[in-house]
């Protein structure tokens, strides 16, 4: 597959298939967790294909087979510069942006700093921010330090934050994938194996073990009488990042 070189140790893995009569090109953007198997899979870029259009997809610096240095500092602005640096490698005619969750936005803000696209899609992009989203974002950085891609996905689905019947690329479940998962050894993302995305990067500190009660310092909270999901600490309390219910307070 080719890659575009940025640096020493740095390069962008990318999936390119020139349009047909179609004429134009979906440029995807991924997810935070995402990769280029997302639009590879069956019902996507071979459907797009078939009706002649062209498909380009890529991993962010540090995803999937894409690879950046450990002294990168990775961030909304150099997934967005890197989008532009792609686009004006390749070159796809005719341009339509996809983005996917989070890549809706550095679709956006890629096009708006010069990436040209004659269509922009927005999959399930993200909403106002709130306190639910910031501690889902925090529980799958620290989540991803810990144990990697499949600890992330097996608490989730666990949390019921995702469905475990929602089905993937490989073509099974959610639930499925977590329950392998389960019997896999759960591996913290490290810079040299092209995989994870922003500060997951960290190193891991030593002794530090691969479990839910591991984000921040919510060790050992316990789940929610109210409705079982996720209790995390709230000053002297736990609450709930469901229904707001509080427990153990002092």
């Amino acid at each position: 597959m080719p890659s575009l070189d940025i640096a020493a140790g740095e390069s962008l893995h990318y999936e390119y298939d020139a349009p047909g009569a179609a004429g134009a090109t979906f440029v995807f953007v991924n997810a935070l967790a995402g990769s280029t198997a997302t639009w590879q899979h069956q019902e996507i870029g071979p459907v797009l294909r078939a009706a002649g259009f062209g498909t380009l997809c890529w991993d962010f610096r540090g995803q999937g087979q894409s690879r950046c240095g450990p002294a990168t500092e990775l961030s909304p602005r150099v997934v967005v510069e890197d989008l532009r640096r792609l686009a004006a490698h390749v070159r796809p005619p005719r341009p339509i942006l996809v983005g996917l969750s989070i890549g809706g936005l550095f679709a956006a803000q890629g096009h708006l700093a010069g990436v040209p696209a004659v269509g922009l899609v927005l999959v399930n992009t993200l909403r106002k921010p709130g306190p639910r989203l910031e501690w889902i974002n925090q529980a799958v950085v620290a989540l991803a330090r810990a144990g990697g891609t499949r600890l992330v996905a097996r608490r989730l689905v666990e949390a019921g934050l995702i469905h475990g019947g929602a089905p993937t690329v490989s073509g099974r479940t959610l639930g499925e994938e977590a329950a392998e998962a389960a019997e896999t050894p759960e591996l913290p993302l490290e810079p040299a194996n092209g995989n994870g995305h922003g500060d997951v990067h960290d190193a891991v500190p030593a002794g530090r073990t691969a479990k839910f009660a591991a984000i921040q310092n919510q060790e050992d909270a316990p789940p929610c009488s109210t409705c079982g999901s996720i209790m995390v600490r709230s000053g002297s309390c736990y609450k709930c990042v469901n229904c707001g219910s509080t427990s153990g307070c002092a």
